[in-house]
């Protein structure tokens, strides 16, 4: 993805969400918050997730175990994805909703202000070749 003075602002604060993530500057608390609240049920996947779980602990570690181990970190991994990008969605839709209220989103909002309002990202670049964004401590959990 590239951006650029005419990066779409909605696209840039829904990247933050992960950015945030990422760097554990959302906190798992935060983000497990956000995650039960906005991310669509995915019942067919959890429904795949939890037969494989119990599947194998019912048996020993061979290689059809070994198999659907990797299968089993696969699809964890696809709901994971997935419900990061709904909380991703749903913070690019709280701030194009005037007078919205989410505690985490406000704080997000709040602490980052600067970062998420910019009007370009070639601004917030400016910004971290200037040191701004490097210098913040990371939440505490």
């Amino acid at each position: 993805m590239m951006f650029g003075a005419g990066a779409d602002i909605g696209t840039f604060r829904h990247e933050a969400v992960h950015f945030l993530r990422e760097t554990g500057l959302l906190t798992e608390k935060e983000y497990q918050t956000l995650r039960k609240k906005y991310a669509k049920p995915q019942l067919e996947l959890e429904k795949q997730i939890k037969a494989l779980e119990l599947q194998i602990v019912r048996y020993t570690a061979d290689k059809e175990t070994k198999q659907q181990q990797a299968t089993l970190r696969a699809l964890k991994k696809k709901l994971n994805d997935s419900q990061e990008e709904d909380v991703a969605r749903a913070y690019e839709g709280f701030m194009q909703t005037p007078g919205a209220s989410d505690g985490i989103f406000q704080r997000v909002l709040d602490t980052f202000q600067g970062m998420l309002m910019v009007r370009s990202a070639a601004g917030m670049l400016h910004r971290i070749n200037r040191g701004e964004i490097g210098r913040r401590e990371k939440p505490e959990d």
